[in-house]
């Protein structure tokens, strides 16, 4: 990696010698996609994707100028942007994809605006597991533009399953992606998205379905993510913590540990600034406290400290989700758990 980023500022340096325009938003996008996000401050990913598109659409590239765009939200999501910012922007760059007719990038961003939405509440329908499950190709897998609208499509629907709960459509995502072979994409997205959103979903179906497969399949996940940070480096750890924490509290063991590790993950999730990972983690934590109370004494002391920890991380869960924009999120839990998970 550090031999890849020499490399792409070596590339740029030559690109500027030589004057050709005309090659930098591409050289940039595909530097910034596969080497840069998985090292670099957000903020500088950031611009350096803001760079692709303003030298692409001063050039005349607008192919690669309006992929870069879209790209860039992609990983805002990944990242914790205002959600409200994103659906913007988005929307402003499918209008650019239209006038432009370039079909297949506009494709990609209709997929991304999908989570984007959905988590918001601002989808012309209500979130409906079951409709999102009704997807798949249009065309040839074997078509490139056709292969990553699905990987999108598919990594867009597992974020939302492990958000809103659902089972089936993690499930269903999952094997989507598996049947993609995603895991021989090296960009930043696609990886680290894909893995650690499988390793929720994977602990939460063992959680609920008690099969080793599940349970092996998230280890999977955790272990290969660990990997790819070791030797690409990453700004994202904190991911990984909450992977761990997850996999340790889907198994079902009542330990003062868990609650500890969950806290740990959260608090790293805070201080590196995404909030929104911390509400997820906080979400995580709630519905292992829940989980512990279903099967013990209501009036044992176990249970209220349970209980109190359970307010806690709901507490804080809604309160980040309100922060990033995920109204719709916020009105799951509170509609889903009702009155036993918030206060009377």
């Amino acid at each position: 990696m550090k031999g890849a980023h020499r490399f792409s500022h070596l590339a740029r340096e030559i690109l500027v010698m030589t004057k050709a325009r005309e090659q930098t938003c591409v050289q940039l996008y595909a530097a910034v996609t596969f080497i840069h996000a998985w090292r670099d401050p957000p903020t500088e990913v950031i611009d350096l994707y803001e760079s692709a598109y303003k030298v692409g659409m001063e050039s005349g590239d607008f192919e690669h100028a309006l992929l870069s765009q879209v790209t860039s939200y992609q990983y805002g999501l990944v990242t914790g942007h205002s959600l409200a910012d994103l659906e913007m922007k988005c929307l402003s760059a499918m209008k650019k994809l239209r006038l432009y007719n370039i079909k297949y990038v506009y494709g990609y961003a209709e997929e991304q605006l999908l989570p984007i939405q959905y988590l918001r509440g601002t989808a012309e329908k209500d979130f409906d597991a079951s409709l999102l499950s009704k997807y798949g190709p249009t065309g040839t897998v074997d078509n490139v533009s056709e292969h990553f609208r699905l990987i999108f499509g598919y990594t867009g629907r597992l974020q939302l399953a492990v958000y809103f709960n659902e089972d089936d459509l993690a499930l269903q995502s999952i094997q989507g992606l598996d049947f993609l072979t995603t895991r021989a994409d090296a960009s930043f997205y696609i990886q680290s998205v894909g893995l650690c959103f499988s390793s929720f979903a994977y602990a939460t179906l063992y959680r609920n379905r008690r099969k080793r497969f599940y349970l092996n399949k998230s280890k999977r996940c955790v272990r290969e993510l660990k990997r790819i940070f070791r030797l690409k480096g990453t700004v994202y750890s904190h991911r990984c913590l909450l992977m761990e924490a997850h996999l340790e509290a889907a198994m079902g063991r009542k330990s003062t540990s868990i609650p500890l590790a969950f806290d740990h993950a959260i608090e790293a999730a805070s201080r590196s600034g995404y909030d929104h990972d911390a509400a997820l983690g906080s979400q995580l934590a709630a519905e292992y406290c829940l989980s512990v109370m279903r099967g013990i004494d209501k009036d044992s002391k176990e249970y209220t400290t349970m209980d109190a920890l359970r307010r806690r991380y709901l507490q804080r869960a809604l309160d980040l989700y309100r922060s990033w924009g995920a109204i719709a999120v916020v009105d799951h839990l509170e509609s889903e758990h009702g009155s036993f998970l918030i206060d009377n």
